[in-house]
């Protein structure tokens, strides 16, 4: 029967022989034992490779960290190899039950969508630390701000860098997994729904380079408009000290 095999941190020899009793193309063996790769769909007989992005906070709350998952889809099996942990997958996981009467395509769809999920508190993470940092610019401009500004910049194009492409890509990542031999259908809304997000979360991520881009213009200009401010000042008390002089 259908079944779905997660593999965290697996080393060689156990990559080799899920390969082996899996019947994985050579190349897409290949493809996982050599991770960072980017976002990509591979088709191969009776076989479709699907190197997909995530994301979480990490516990320090100060950065993003991305994760990669590479998904081997065929119509008996779905194999999942990770090189850090994905408490989405582990929550999917322990929600689907042995029982449940869905589509086979929908177990994909289940673990495509926690590992789209998890990027929703990603977002919203960098979308509160702008929001907390323009605040503190308007307020009083440090130099330390023009630091922060660009290191949220980095983490912002970094996510943008995978999702951008993975979305563009899905399209047909979701007509090679409903092509594939043997596996059950549901209903095609299914995977759409992923694609919905994926382009919504592209979307935040634009706006959010966005900005950032005006959060860099805003510093300036109120870090001149405080020279100007000190620089009168400055003035007026020259003028006051000369007027005493003479």
């Amino acid at each position: 029967e259908f079944f779905w095999l997660d593999l965290d941190s697996p080393s060689d020899a156990d990559l080799a022989a899920a390969g082996e009793l899996l019947e994985l193309h050579e190349l897409a063996l290949e493809d996982t034992r050599e991770f960072a790769q980017r976002p990509k769909v591979d088709r191969y007989p009776e076989r479709v490779l699907l190197v997909y992005w995530s994301a979480h906070v990490t516990p320090n709350q100060l950065g993003v960290e991305l994760i990669e998952v590479h998904l081997h889809i065929s119509g008996g099996f779905l194999f999942t190899v990770r090189r850090a942990p994905s408490p989405e997958l582990d929550e999917v996981r322990a929600e689907l039950s042995p029982e449940d009467p869905h589509a086979e395509d929908y177990i994909v769809y289940r673990v495509l969508d926690g590992l789209t999920d998890a990027l929703y508190p990603v977002v919203d993470h960098l979308e509160a630390r702008i929001d907390a940092l323009e605040e503190q610019v308007l307020r009083d401009t440090d130099r330390s701000q023009l630091g922060e500004i660009y290191r949220l910049k980095q983490a912002v194009q970094s996510v943008e860098r995978k999702l951008v492409p993975q979305r563009d890509q899905f399209g047909a990542a979701a007509e090679a997994i409903l092509e594939l031999p043997g596996l059950t259908r549901g209903s095609r809304v299914y995977l759409r729904d992923i694609g919905d997000h994926l382009a919504q979360l592209t979307g935040e991520l634009y706006r959010q380079t966005d900005d950032l881009a005006a959060l860099t213009t805003t510093y300036f200009s109120a870090n001149a408009n405080r020279l100007n401010r000190l620089a009168t000042r400055l003035t007026i008390l020259a003028t006051f000290f000369l007027i005493w002089t003479l």
